[in-house]
Protein backbone atom coordinates (compact mmCIF):
# COMPACT_ATOMS: atom_id res chain seq x y z
CA UNK A 1 0.00 0.00 0.00
CA UNK A 2 2.75 2.25 1.00
CA UNK A 3 4.56 1.71 -2.35
CA UNK A 4 1.44 2.29 -4.67
CA UNK A 5 0.96 5.42 -2.69
CA UNK A 6 4.30 6.53 -3.94
CA UNK A 7 4.00 4.95 -7.30
CA UNK A 8 1.04 7.82 -7.27
CA UNK A 9 2.64 10.61 -5.63
CA UNK A 10 6.02 10.08 -8.22
CA UNK A 11 3.33 10.43 -11.59
CA UNK A 12 1.41 13.32 -9.56
CA UNK A 13 4.75 14.95 -9.22
CA UNK A 14 5.77 13.89 -12.94
CA UNK A 15 2.68 15.77 -14.17
CA UNK A 16 3.05 18.75 -12.53
CA UNK A 17 6.31 18.96 -13.19
CA UNK A 18 5.51 18.78 -16.61
CA UNK A 19 2.74 21.19 -16.43
CA UNK A 20 5.66 23.86 -14.85
CA UNK A 21 8.17 23.32 -17.15
CA UNK A 22 5.92 23.68 -20.01
CA UNK A 23 4.26 26.74 -18.45
CA UNK A 24 6.95 28.11 -17.70
CA UNK A 25 8.39 28.10 -21.16
CA UNK A 26 4.92 28.89 -22.59
CA UNK A 27 5.18 32.36 -20.25
CA UNK A 28 8.24 33.33 -21.47
CA UNK A 29 8.28 32.09 -25.51
CA UNK A 30 6.62 35.48 -26.39
CA UNK A 31 10.11 36.80 -25.81
CA UNK A 32 11.84 34.36 -27.87
CA UNK A 33 10.06 34.25 -31.01
CA UNK A 34 10.67 36.84 -34.21
CA UNK A 35 9.29 40.22 -34.44
CA UNK A 36 7.30 39.07 -37.31
CA UNK A 37 5.65 36.33 -35.43
CA UNK A 38 5.18 38.75 -32.40
CA UNK A 39 3.37 41.30 -35.33
CA UNK A 40 1.15 37.93 -35.97
CA UNK A 41 0.59 37.52 -32.12
CA UNK A 42 -0.18 40.66 -31.63
CA UNK A 43 -2.41 41.37 -34.72
CA UNK A 44 -4.36 38.11 -33.58
CA UNK A 45 -5.08 38.99 -30.03
CA UNK A 46 -6.34 42.13 -31.37
CA UNK A 47 -8.38 40.99 -33.57
CA UNK A 48 -9.81 38.36 -31.55
CA UNK A 49 -10.64 41.04 -28.60
CA UNK A 50 -11.99 43.67 -30.94
CA UNK A 51 -14.35 40.81 -32.69
CA UNK A 52 -15.83 39.84 -29.20
CA UNK A 53 -18.88 42.00 -29.48
CA UNK A 54 -19.93 40.44 -32.95
CA UNK A 55 -18.85 36.90 -31.50
CA UNK A 56 -21.22 34.03 -32.25
CA UNK A 57 -21.85 32.35 -28.56
CA UNK A 58 -22.89 29.45 -29.70
CA UNK A 59 -20.63 28.83 -32.74
CA UNK A 60 -17.85 29.37 -29.89
CA UNK A 61 -19.40 26.29 -27.75
CA UNK A 62 -19.65 24.01 -30.44
CA UNK A 63 -16.26 24.30 -31.37
CA UNK A 64 -15.05 24.26 -28.16
CA UNK A 65 -17.13 21.20 -27.44
CA UNK A 66 -15.65 19.50 -30.50
CA UNK A 67 -12.24 20.42 -29.49
CA UNK A 68 -12.26 19.73 -25.95
CA UNK A 69 -13.93 16.24 -25.72
CA UNK A 70 -12.09 15.08 -28.75
CA UNK A 71 -8.96 16.12 -26.18
CA UNK A 72 -10.78 14.39 -23.72
CA UNK A 73 -11.43 11.38 -25.60
CA UNK A 74 -7.89 10.89 -27.02
CA UNK A 75 -6.36 11.44 -23.69
CA UNK A 76 -9.03 8.54 -22.41
CA UNK A 77 -8.66 6.16 -25.16
CA UNK A 78 -4.16 6.92 -25.13
CA UNK A 79 -4.70 5.31 -21.53
CA UNK A 80 -6.27 1.96 -22.79
CA UNK A 81 -3.06 1.71 -25.28
CA UNK A 82 -0.39 0.51 -23.23
CA UNK A 83 2.20 2.84 -24.67
CA UNK A 84 -0.34 5.30 -24.88
CA UNK A 85 1.29 6.87 -21.81
CA UNK A 86 4.22 8.83 -23.27
CA UNK A 87 1.86 10.29 -26.08
CA UNK A 88 -0.33 11.45 -22.72
CA UNK A 89 2.69 13.48 -21.74
CA UNK A 90 3.05 15.36 -24.84
CA UNK A 91 -0.54 16.57 -25.24
CA UNK A 92 -0.23 17.56 -21.94
CA UNK A 93 2.65 19.40 -22.34
CA UNK A 94 1.54 21.33 -25.69
CA UNK A 95 -1.67 22.14 -23.81
CA UNK A 96 0.02 23.96 -20.82
CA UNK A 97 2.56 25.44 -23.44
CA UNK A 98 -0.77 26.89 -25.28
CA UNK A 99 -2.55 28.30 -22.35
CA UNK A 100 0.07 29.66 -20.92
CA UNK A 101 1.65 31.54 -24.37
CA UNK A 102 -1.81 32.67 -24.76
CA UNK A 103 -1.92 34.30 -20.94
CA UNK A 104 1.60 35.91 -21.62
CA UNK A 105 0.98 37.07 -25.33
CA UNK A 106 -2.20 38.68 -23.88
CA UNK A 107 -0.37 40.81 -21.06
CA UNK A 108 2.55 41.46 -23.99
CA UNK A 109 0.07 43.05 -26.19
CA UNK A 110 -1.96 44.82 -23.60
CA UNK A 111 0.68 45.58 -20.75
CA UNK A 112 -0.96 46.24 -17.41
CA UNK A 113 -4.55 46.12 -18.45
CA UNK A 114 -3.11 42.47 -20.36
CA UNK A 115 -3.23 41.12 -16.64
CA UNK A 116 -7.09 41.41 -15.63
CA UNK A 117 -7.86 40.59 -19.61
CA UNK A 118 -5.12 37.31 -19.25
CA UNK A 119 -6.87 36.28 -16.00
CA UNK A 120 -10.60 37.03 -17.21
CA UNK A 121 -9.78 34.83 -20.48
CA UNK A 122 -7.63 32.07 -19.28
CA UNK A 123 -9.73 31.01 -15.77
CA UNK A 124 -11.35 28.45 -18.01
CA UNK A 125 -8.35 27.24 -19.72
CA UNK A 126 -6.59 26.83 -16.12
CA UNK A 127 -10.02 25.06 -15.05
CA UNK A 128 -9.42 22.67 -18.22
CA UNK A 129 -5.78 21.76 -17.42
CA UNK A 130 -7.30 20.71 -14.18
CA UNK A 131 -9.60 18.31 -15.59
CA UNK A 132 -7.09 17.43 -18.10
CA UNK A 133 -4.77 17.00 -15.25
CA UNK A 134 -6.56 14.50 -13.46
CA UNK A 135 -7.87 12.77 -17.02
CA UNK A 136 -3.92 12.19 -18.00
CA UNK A 137 -2.93 11.15 -14.10
CA UNK A 138 -5.61 8.33 -14.46
CA UNK A 139 -4.49 8.13 -18.38
CA UNK A 140 -1.04 7.02 -17.69
CA UNK A 141 -2.24 5.29 -14.53
CA UNK A 142 -4.36 2.69 -16.39
CA UNK A 143 -2.11 2.31 -19.25
CA UNK A 144 1.02 1.77 -16.75
CA UNK A 145 -1.47 -1.25 -14.96
CA UNK A 146 -2.46 -2.81 -18.50
CA UNK A 147 1.40 -2.97 -19.34
CA UNK A 148 1.69 -4.66 -15.97
CA UNK A 149 -1.10 -6.98 -16.89
CA UNK A 150 0.05 -7.84 -20.14
CA UNK A 151 3.91 -8.16 -19.48
CA UNK A 152 4.74 -8.39 -15.77
CA UNK A 153 1.52 -10.38 -14.99
CA UNK A 154 0.61 -8.78 -12.12
CA UNK A 155 -3.50 -9.44 -11.67
CA UNK A 156 -5.79 -6.93 -11.21
CA UNK A 157 -9.79 -6.20 -10.32
CA UNK A 158 -10.07 -5.09 -13.96
CA UNK A 159 -13.60 -4.79 -13.89
CA UNK A 160 -13.28 -2.10 -10.58
CA UNK A 161 -10.19 -0.38 -12.88
CA UNK A 162 -12.60 -0.22 -15.76
CA UNK A 163 -15.24 1.19 -14.13
CA UNK A 164 -12.87 3.52 -12.35
CA UNK A 165 -11.68 4.73 -15.21
CA UNK A 166 -14.98 5.16 -17.37
CA UNK A 167 -16.52 7.33 -14.37
CA UNK A 168 -13.20 9.63 -14.66
CA UNK A 169 -14.41 10.06 -18.28
CA UNK A 170 -17.61 10.86 -17.42
CA UNK A 171 -16.97 13.47 -14.66
CA UNK A 172 -14.25 14.66 -16.75
CA UNK A 173 -16.63 15.34 -19.91
CA UNK A 174 -19.49 16.93 -17.25
CA UNK A 175 -17.31 19.46 -15.95
CA UNK A 176 -15.60 19.74 -19.68
CA UNK A 177 -19.24 20.52 -20.96
CA UNK A 178 -19.84 23.11 -17.72
CA UNK A 179 -16.42 24.69 -18.05
CA UNK A 180 -17.20 25.44 -22.03
CA UNK A 181 -20.61 26.70 -21.02
CA UNK A 182 -18.65 29.81 -18.96
CA UNK A 183 -15.96 30.01 -21.28
CA UNK A 184 -18.26 30.34 -24.23
CA UNK A 185 -21.68 32.62 -22.90
CA UNK A 186 -19.89 34.25 -19.85
CA UNK A 187 -16.18 34.68 -20.24
CA UNK A 188 -16.89 37.35 -23.72
CA UNK A 189 -19.44 39.20 -21.92
CA UNK A 190 -17.46 40.11 -18.65
CA UNK A 191 -14.55 40.57 -21.54
CA UNK A 192 -16.27 43.18 -23.20
CA UNK A 193 -16.30 45.28 -19.71
CA UNK A 194 -13.03 46.18 -20.86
Amino acid sequence: MIIDFMKKRKLFSILLFVFICSFILGVFFIFFISDDNKVLVKDGITLYFNGLNTLNYTDNFIVGLINNIGMALIIWVLGISIFGCFIIFIIYFIKCFVVSFSFSSIIYVYGLKGIILSIIYSICYFINLGILFILSYYGVSFSILLFKYFFKNKDYNRIVIVKRYFKVLVISLVFIVLNLIIDSYLIPRILLLF
